[in-house]
């Protein structure tokens, strides 16, 4: 049975992008077009949504000194999800500084599907992990999105669509669904809040995506309601009708 070493990996990091129960996969450059960092040590499962094209992290604490290291699962639909590389990040030069292991992930088609990292100790075996973290994916389909409240949504039934709000979760208010006057005519699927770019200002704020998908024929009003949710009686600092049309 093989056998984990720090000098494995270090060589493993340098010939491939990621690895996958030991074997090498594709060295394709990691662009991503959304990330959301995931830093993590829980057993219990985690939930991941996001977009056909949208890429995500996850970030796991690590001890070299150790000799420990994390690899990836089989159990997951490489279909779904693409492995995109992996990094150890250090806060610190300092020996004992805290280290992360940061997967990154591409999602590559719609569907559902489980993700398991398992962290090995030195000496270890790929049978018999120290630690597992678990993550159930879910991916929708991308669609068109819209802005403007004013003007009505024209979607194909079975299409997903994107209400994109700007939101600044750093005031402590934040999108909430308010109603969909006929839910069996759009579904929400997922809402997710996109940060700003990396060299944006200090408490700059961001967009909040809401997917629908488009059930059945007709027409519906979906509301959003812009609001401090601790602020209880509180009328929304804005709110968001969109009328939406599906034939």
């Amino acid at each position: 049975m093989r056998r984990l070493t720090f000098p494995l990996l270090l060589a493993t990091l340098l010939t491939s992008a990621c690895v996958r129960t030991f074997a090498q996969t594709s060295g394709e450059a990691y662009v991503p077009t959304y990330i959301a960092k995931i830093t993590t040590s829980a057993y219990a499962v985690q939930s991941v949504q996001a977009i056909v094209g949208q890429s995500f992290d996850v970030s796991l604490p690590l001890d070299t000194a150790k000799g420990e290291i994390w690899v990836l699962g089989n159990r997951y639909n490489n279909a779904i999800l693409k492995c995109m590389g992996y990094r150890i990040n250090s806060n610190d030069q300092q020996p004992g500084a805290t280290e992360n292991d940061i997967w990154s992930f591409k999602v590559e088609k719609a569907g559902t599907t489980y993700l398991t990292l398992n962290r090995i100790p030195s000496g270890g075996t790929e049978n018999h992990p120290e630690k597992t973290v678990y993550f159930a994916v879910q991916a929708f389909a991308d669609g068109p999105h819209f802005t403007d409240s004013t003007k009505t949504i024209k979607v194909k039934q079975g299409q997903n669509f994107i209400l994109q709000l700007a939101s600044n979760p750093t005031t402590g208010y934040q999108w909430k669904l308010g109603k969909i006057s006929k839910p069996q005519t759009a579904k929400l699927l997922m809402n997710q809040f996109n940060p700003p770019t990396d060299n944006a200002r200090v408490g700059a704020g961001g967009n909040e995506w809401w997917v629908f998908g488009a059930k059945k024929k007709g027409s519906t009003t979906i509301t959003l309601n812009y609001l401090r949710v601790w602020e209880k009686n509180t009328p929304p600092a804005q709110k968001a009708i969109f009328t939406v049309k599906v034939y």
